[in-house]
C-alpha cells in the first residue's frame, strides 16, 4: 500500500502494509481501524453476495442470469449468488441451477423462504449471504457490467455507509404511457441525487432495485435488537399491493448511525412488463406504498421523549384512524369540486390511494399497532442511548 503523508509540512512517498499500518500508528491518534482505512484511502476489494428473491422467476431469470455472467470481475473479487425461493410453484430453482451452471463457476445457493412476502425474502437474503457486500438483484433487472465491482470498491472507499443506492433506467416492454415521466421513480427509476453523495439526510432511503447493503452493519443490528423478521411484508406473490420493506431497511441502518449513499456510476435496467404500465396498477402500487408507511411509524417513534405527551397521543391507534378519515374526507371534497382530479394522471388520484392503503393497514394493525411502537423502541433502546450520548459529547 503506498501513502502520500504530509507531516509537520514535508510531504512524503511511502510503501507499507496496511496491517503494519493499523499495527504501529500512535494511538494518540485515538481513532479506529476503520477510520483509519477511511482515512488513509485504503481501497480493499469487498466480496460480494448477490441475493436473488425470487417468486416464480423462471421464464425472467434467463436475462437475469446473463447480466450477472457478464460482470467484469477482477480476480481477487470473491463473490457468489444466493437465490431466495419464495413459494415459487414454476421451475424458478430449476431453471436457476441449470442456466447458471452453463453460464459461470462462480458459486450459486438456493434457499427456500417460505413465508410469502418481498420483506421476509429480503430478510433471508440478508441472513444467507456470506459476505460483506450484498447486492439485491431482482428477476427483472438487468445490471451493467461493472455494478459488482463499483459497489465493492464503492463501500470499501467509504466504509460509513450501510447502504448503497444506483441510477435505474427503466426498459418498457410497450410503449409507455403520457404520464410514465412524471411517474417514474413511482417504478424505482431516476436519478437518487445531483452527483455521487450522501443522502442520508436529503432522501432517507434509496431505491430497492439493486440495492446494496453493508452485511456486518446489518449483523451488529440484529444482534442487539434480535429482530426476527422485517416489518414491512411487501409484495406477496402476483399481489401488486405490498412495498416497503427496501425503505425499511434504509430506515433501519440510518437509526443505528449507518449512512446512505448514492452513486450513479452504479447502472442497472429495469425492466416493465406491459402489466406495470397501467394506471390501474400504479395506483395499487401507490396503495401498497401508503400501508408501508404504518410500519414506518415504529421507527420514526423511536426518539419521542416519554414526558412529550402530545407526540405520544399522535402515536395512538385512534389518532391515526381518525386523522387519515379527515384526510380522505377533504380529498373527495375536492373531486368533487374538480372531477377532472379523477383523471388518468392526476397526482390527486395516487394521493387518495396512498391514504386507503394507510388506512387499510392502521386497521388491519388495530390491536398491534401501539404495542409494536413500544416493541421497536425497546429494541432500538442500546442505538437511542449511543445516539444520545453522541450529542451531549457534540
Amino acid at each position: 500500500m503506498k501513502l502520500h503523508l504530509e507531516i509537520f509540512g514535508i510531504q512524503n512517498n511511502i510503501e507499507i502494509s496496511e496491517e503494519h499500518w493499523l499495527e504501529t500508528c500512535p494511538t494518540q491518534f485515538a481513532i479506529t481501524a476503520q477510520t483509519k482505512r477511511a482515512k488513509i484511502g485504503v481501497e480493499k476489494m469487498l466480496p460480494v453476495s448477490v441475493a436473488m428473491c425470487c417468486y416464480n422467476s423462471a421464464s425472467r431469470l434467463p436475462r437475469v442470469l446473463q447480466h450477472l455472467a457478464e460482470q467484469q470481475i477482477p480476480g481477487e473479487l470473491e463473490w457468489e449468488i444466493v437465490v431466495v425461493d419464495n413459494l415459487s410453484t414454476d421451475s424458478t430453482k430449476e431453471v436457476a441451477q441449470t442456466l447458471w451452471r452453463k453460464m459461470s463457476s462462480v458459486p450459486m445457493r438456493i434457499v427456500e423462504e417460505n413465508k410469502q412476502g418481498a420483506g421476509f425474502a429480503r430478510y433471508r437474503g440478508l441472513c444467507e449471504a456470506q459476505y460483506e457486500v450484498i447486492c439485491f438483484v431482482d428477476d427483472d433487472v438487468w445490471l451493467s457490467p461493472d455494478y459488482l465491482r463499483l459497489a465493492s470498491e464503492i463501500m470499501s472507499q467509504h466504509p460509513q455507509v450501510g447502504v448503497l443506492g444506483s441510477l435505474n433506467e427503466g426498459v418498457c416492454e410497450i410503449a409507455p404511457p403520457h404520464w410514465y415521466e412524471r411517474f417514474h421513480w413511482s417504478y424505482a427509476l431516476g436519478p437518487q441525487g445531483e452527483q455521487a453523495s450522501d443522502v442520508t439526510d436529503s432522501r432517507g432511503f434509496v431505491f430497492g432495485a439493486g440495492l446494496v447493503v453493508r452485511k456486518s452493519a446489518w449483523q451488529e443490528i440484529i444482534n442487539k435488537t434480535q429482530m426476527k423478521s422485517l416489518l414491512c411484508s411487501g409484495r406477496q406473490g402476483s399481489h401488486v399491493a405490498g412495498a416497503g420493506e427496501d425503505s425499511e431497511i434504509c430506515l433501519i441502518l440510518t437509526f443505528a448511525g449507518w449512512r446512505l449513499w448514492y452513486d450513479p456510476r452504479l447502472r442497472l435496467c429495469h425492466f416493465l412488463p406491459a402489466s406495470r404500465l397501467r394506471w390501474g396498477y400504479l395506483c395499487q402500487l401507490h396503495k401498497g406504498f401508503g400501508s408501508a408507511t404504518v410500519h414506518f411509524d415504529a421507527y420514526y417513534n423511536i426518539e419521542i421523549l416519554p414526558m412529550d405527551l402530545r407526540e405520544q397521543h399522535r402515536q395512538k391507534w385512534q389518532y391515526q384512524v381518525f386523522g387519515l378519515i379527515r384526510q380522505l374526507l377533504c380529498s373527495v371534497g375536492r373531486i368533487v369540486l374538480k372531477p377532472s382530479l379523477l383523471k388518468e394522471g392526476q397526482q390527486h388520484m395516487l394521493d387518495i390511494y396512498h391514504k386507503v392503503g394507510r388506512l387499510s393497514e392502521v386497521l388491519r394493525q388495530r390491536k398491534k399497532y401501539d404495542l409494536t411502537i413500544i416493541d421497536i423502541r425497546e429494541r432500538f433502546r442500546p442505538f437511542k442511548n449511543a445516539r444520545s450520548k453522541e450529542h451531549k459529547q457534540a
